[in-house]
């Protein structure tokens, strides 16, 4: 079972070339993601259209140059938070639409190659290692 930890609008900001690695993408109204790898227990669900058609395109090879700024887009999050069979953490993200706002938080992710992160005023953040080297992240900043 799943708690809601935090809902809200964020303004989403992804940071890495092979930060997202899409499965189940057969859906036209969902895209799901893991976060770096599949061994970081996070997941995004994007139900966001624009971003899951540039999803769709940049899959099939069309068109990914464009995908990175149509997914850094604002979006109303749910996250939550579950443990697995071993007890091990999970995090879910889902990214539902959201017009701009002024002032919302930053929904940061990503990989951080080097377990190093700059100095914001931090609300919450998962990290999940991935290697000796790379950590996935999903952080809300201010």
């Amino acid at each position: 079972m799943s708690d809601i930890f935090y809902s809200g609008n964020v303004q989403v900001h992804l940071q890495g070339n092979e930060a997202l690695l899409p499965f189940e993408t057969e859906h036209k109204d969902l895209i799901t993601y893991y976060i770096g790898s599949q061994s970081s227990s996070m997941i995004i669900k994007d139900h966001r259209p624009r971003s899951i058609r540039a999803a769709h395109l940049a899959i099939s090879g069309v068109d990914s140059k464009g995908f990175a700024s149509i997914f850094n887009q604002p979006a109303f999050i749910e996250v939550c938070v579950s443990e697995d069979s071993k007890c091990e953490e999970k995090v879910e993200i889902n990214l539902l639409p959201a017009d701009p706002e002024d002032n919302t938080p930053i929904l940061w992710m990503g990989i951080l190659d080097k377990p190093q992160i700059p100095v914001y005023e931090v609300n919450w953040e998962f990290l999940k290692p991935l290697n000796d080297e790379q950590t996935a992240f999903a952080i809300l900043v201010r």
